[in-house]
């Protein structure tokens, strides 16, 4: 999953109470260059997740940040090829793949 966008923090930061957080996610979201390294440090380089950041930003739990918002900043899932449906906690030599063949035209008839 990738990490949440800088303007996944933006928006984030109208819905947090606590000043200091606030602060620190408009820093996130801004175009300086601090802005975009203290961005690349905490979320790309460590691979945050958008559930992450929440928790980090809002360690209570109790989000203010409307669904219909959290839905639309998360984006899309990429599709995969397949999944793997095993576990090593119960086969430890076994890995099992889960896929669909799928059959459509596309608009440009391919």
């Amino acid at each position: 999953m990738e990490p949440p966008s800088r303007y996944f923090m933006e928006v984030f930061s109208h819905f947090i109470g606590d000043d200091l957080h606030k602060e620190k996610l408009k820093e996130f979201s801004s175009n300086s260059i601090e802005g975009k390294s203290e961005y690349h440090r905490y979320c790309v380089k460590e691979k945050r997740t958008a559930l992450e950041v929440l928790s980090d930003f809002q360690p209570s739990g109790l989000w203010s940040l409307p669904l219909a918002f959290l839905i639309q900043l998360c984006g899309i899932q990429k599709p995969r090829e397949f999944s793997i449906s095993s576990s090593m906690a119960k086969n430890h030599n076994q890995l099992d793949l889960t896929m669909a063949v799928t059959e459509y035209e596309t608009q440009l008839k391919r």
